[in-house]
């Protein structure tokens, strides 16, 4: 069905993919692996020809035997509006936030208006939101993550393609919605009989489900083989995205101070559930991991505590002072500063990196907004001064993060919130992120609140942890006893899809 032969990318003068051959058959399930900046998104994206234009492609991609670097405009439009669908890895920045879901899942599809309830019904159906109603109207902010992504799907499913180029589109979900949606999609591909090629850097997460695996290092391919394989005979690479762990050194904790207490804290919704009663302390210098599955109640958690929301029982102290009466919301701020999940979304793409940081100076310490504090702060998060001219798209995913942690760091935090930070970059850049955080904590002597549902990431950089479900906590202890002795079914659950 696919057919890619001496594929070469470049953008400018840099060759970005270096003759790289795939295929991928009728009713195949292929994945697609590599670290971040290897080569899997724009080799995606090239199928269709969405590049940007300065990007040029050699080489041949055979779509039905029909050449697509050839095509003309109306075939080329035939091709990626019925023939070939994308689903994205950030749901929230693909979805429209101002158009109900209905809106944008009927904006491309042709359905008779007849038809259209019974259609909609089924497609929702077969990406299991079966709370048709509520889904249809409502905005992508009043999904969860999970349902979200299968709103992605479902939107690439209504026209019925014969290929699906899945893009990351697990990479942000917890373990247990991560294998969900991995399942959804190969039991879609069997069922409609569609071809799927599914982009990832977790290369354990696809072997169950893929009939051969592609392996990019750098923009070159480096292995071809089936889950099949013998292990022994894989690329020294290969094995080493199979094998690798993420091991972070922890540092130390003042036994003796408090720096965050939430005291029975409750918030509720009208719609939907909320959290509450929770309560639980953070000292001075410690890294709390907050666990828990999409929906369980970590970015509501995450809202109070920065004053997003307003706490309808309970009390937040944060050095303690009742954060009710902090009436210098400028401070507050100052203290505590948000590295958030997805970097793409978070910087502005009109920016170059050093007005991103400048900006941030502009307003809280104006004396230090000039290049030489952010050559500084760009030193401390280890990217050199040639990034301070450079836009986020000329970043790679690691680097886009270090940019977000710099900004954070520009107004000398005391409480840094790290949500889902790392869950967005493949293993190696998570490693090398997480090491930096814990060089600049002990360096910086600061305290963290890392919301997360990797278990992994977890226990080797967490020194306590809790675990949410369904807006309560559930289990909470030092990070031996949650993983070496867990009380809870849901925490034994969690702690088996890593």
């Amino acid at each position: 069905m696919l057919e890619i032969k001496g594929l070469d990318i470049f953008f400018n003068s840099q060759q970005i993919v270096h003759n790289l051959n795939l295929n991928v058959k009728e009713n195949q399930f292929v994945s697609l692996i590599g670290e971040s900046g290897s080569g899997k998104s724009i080799t995606a994206l090239s199928i269709t020809k969405l590049l940007p234009k300065h990007a040029r492609m050699k080489g041949t991609v055979l779509f039905e035997q029909k050449n697509i670097f050839n095509t003309t405009k109306d075939e080329l439009r035939k091709i990626r509006t019925e023939d070939i669908a994308y689903i994205f890895q950030e749901p929230l920045s693909a979805l429209n936030p101002i158009m109900r879901i209905e809106k944008q899942l009927l904006e491309n599809a042709k359905i008779q208006s007849v038809n259209k309830d019974k259609k909609l019904k089924k497609i929702l159906n077969q990406v299991g939101l079966f709370e048709h109603k509520r889904i249809r109207r409502s905005y992508p902010h009043q999904l969860s993550g999970g349902q979200r992504q299968r709103v992605m799907i479902a939107m690439a499913l209504i026209r019925e393609p014969k290929l699906l180029i899945a893009d990351e589109p697990s990479t942000a979900l917890d373990p247990i919605l991560k294998n969900e949606i991995l399942t959804l999609l190969k039991s879609i591909q069997k069922k409609n009989r569609i071809s799927i090629l599914f982009i990832s850097h977790e290369l354990r997460l696809v072997l169950k489900n893929s009939d051969m695996i592609y392996v990019l290092q750098n923009g070159c391919l480096v292995d071809k083989f089936t889950p099949s394989s013998n292990k022994k005979t894989l690329h020294p690479y290969t094995q080493e995205l199979l094998d690798i762990s993420t091991k972070i050194k922890n540092g130390l904790v003042d036994e003796e101070e408090d720096i965050l207490e939430f005291k029975d804290v409750y918030f509720q919704y009208s719609s939907k559930k909320g959290i509450g009663p929770i309560g639980f302390h953070l000292k001075k210098g410690e890294i709390l991991g907050i666990i828990g599955e999409s929906g369980s109640g970590k970015s509501t958690l995450v809202s109070c505590l920065l004053k997003l929301k307003k706490i309808q029982r309970g009390n937040i102290h944060f050095e303690g002072i009742d954060i009710k009466e902090i009436s210098n919301k400028k401070q507050y701020a100052k203290n505590i500063q948000m590295v958030f999940q997805d970097p793409n979304s978070s910087l502005n793409p009109n920016h170059s990196v050093l007005k991103i940081i400048l900006e941030v100076l502009q307003i809280h310490h104006p004396k230090k907004a000039n290049p030489e504090h952010v050559f500084y702060l760009l030193d401390q998060v280890e990217l050199d001064q040639n990034s301070a001219t450079k836009y986020p798209h000329q970043l790679s995913g690691g680097q886009k993060q270090r940019v977000n942690i710099a900004r954070a760091l520009a107004v000398s935090p005391k409480l840094l919130v790290l949500d889902e930070a790392v869950s967005a970059l493949d293993a190696k850049t998570q490693i090398q992120i997480l090491t930096l955080l814990k060089k600049i904590q002990i360096s910086q002597g600061l305290t963290y609140l890392f919301i997360g549902h990797d278990m992994k990431v977890i226990r080797n950089f967490c020194d306590r942890a809790i675990i949410l479900q369904n807006g309560k906590i559930v289990e909470w202890g030092s990070i031996s006893n949650i993983f070496e002795k867990p009380v809870k079914d849901y925490t034994k659950q969690l702690i088996g899809t890593t």
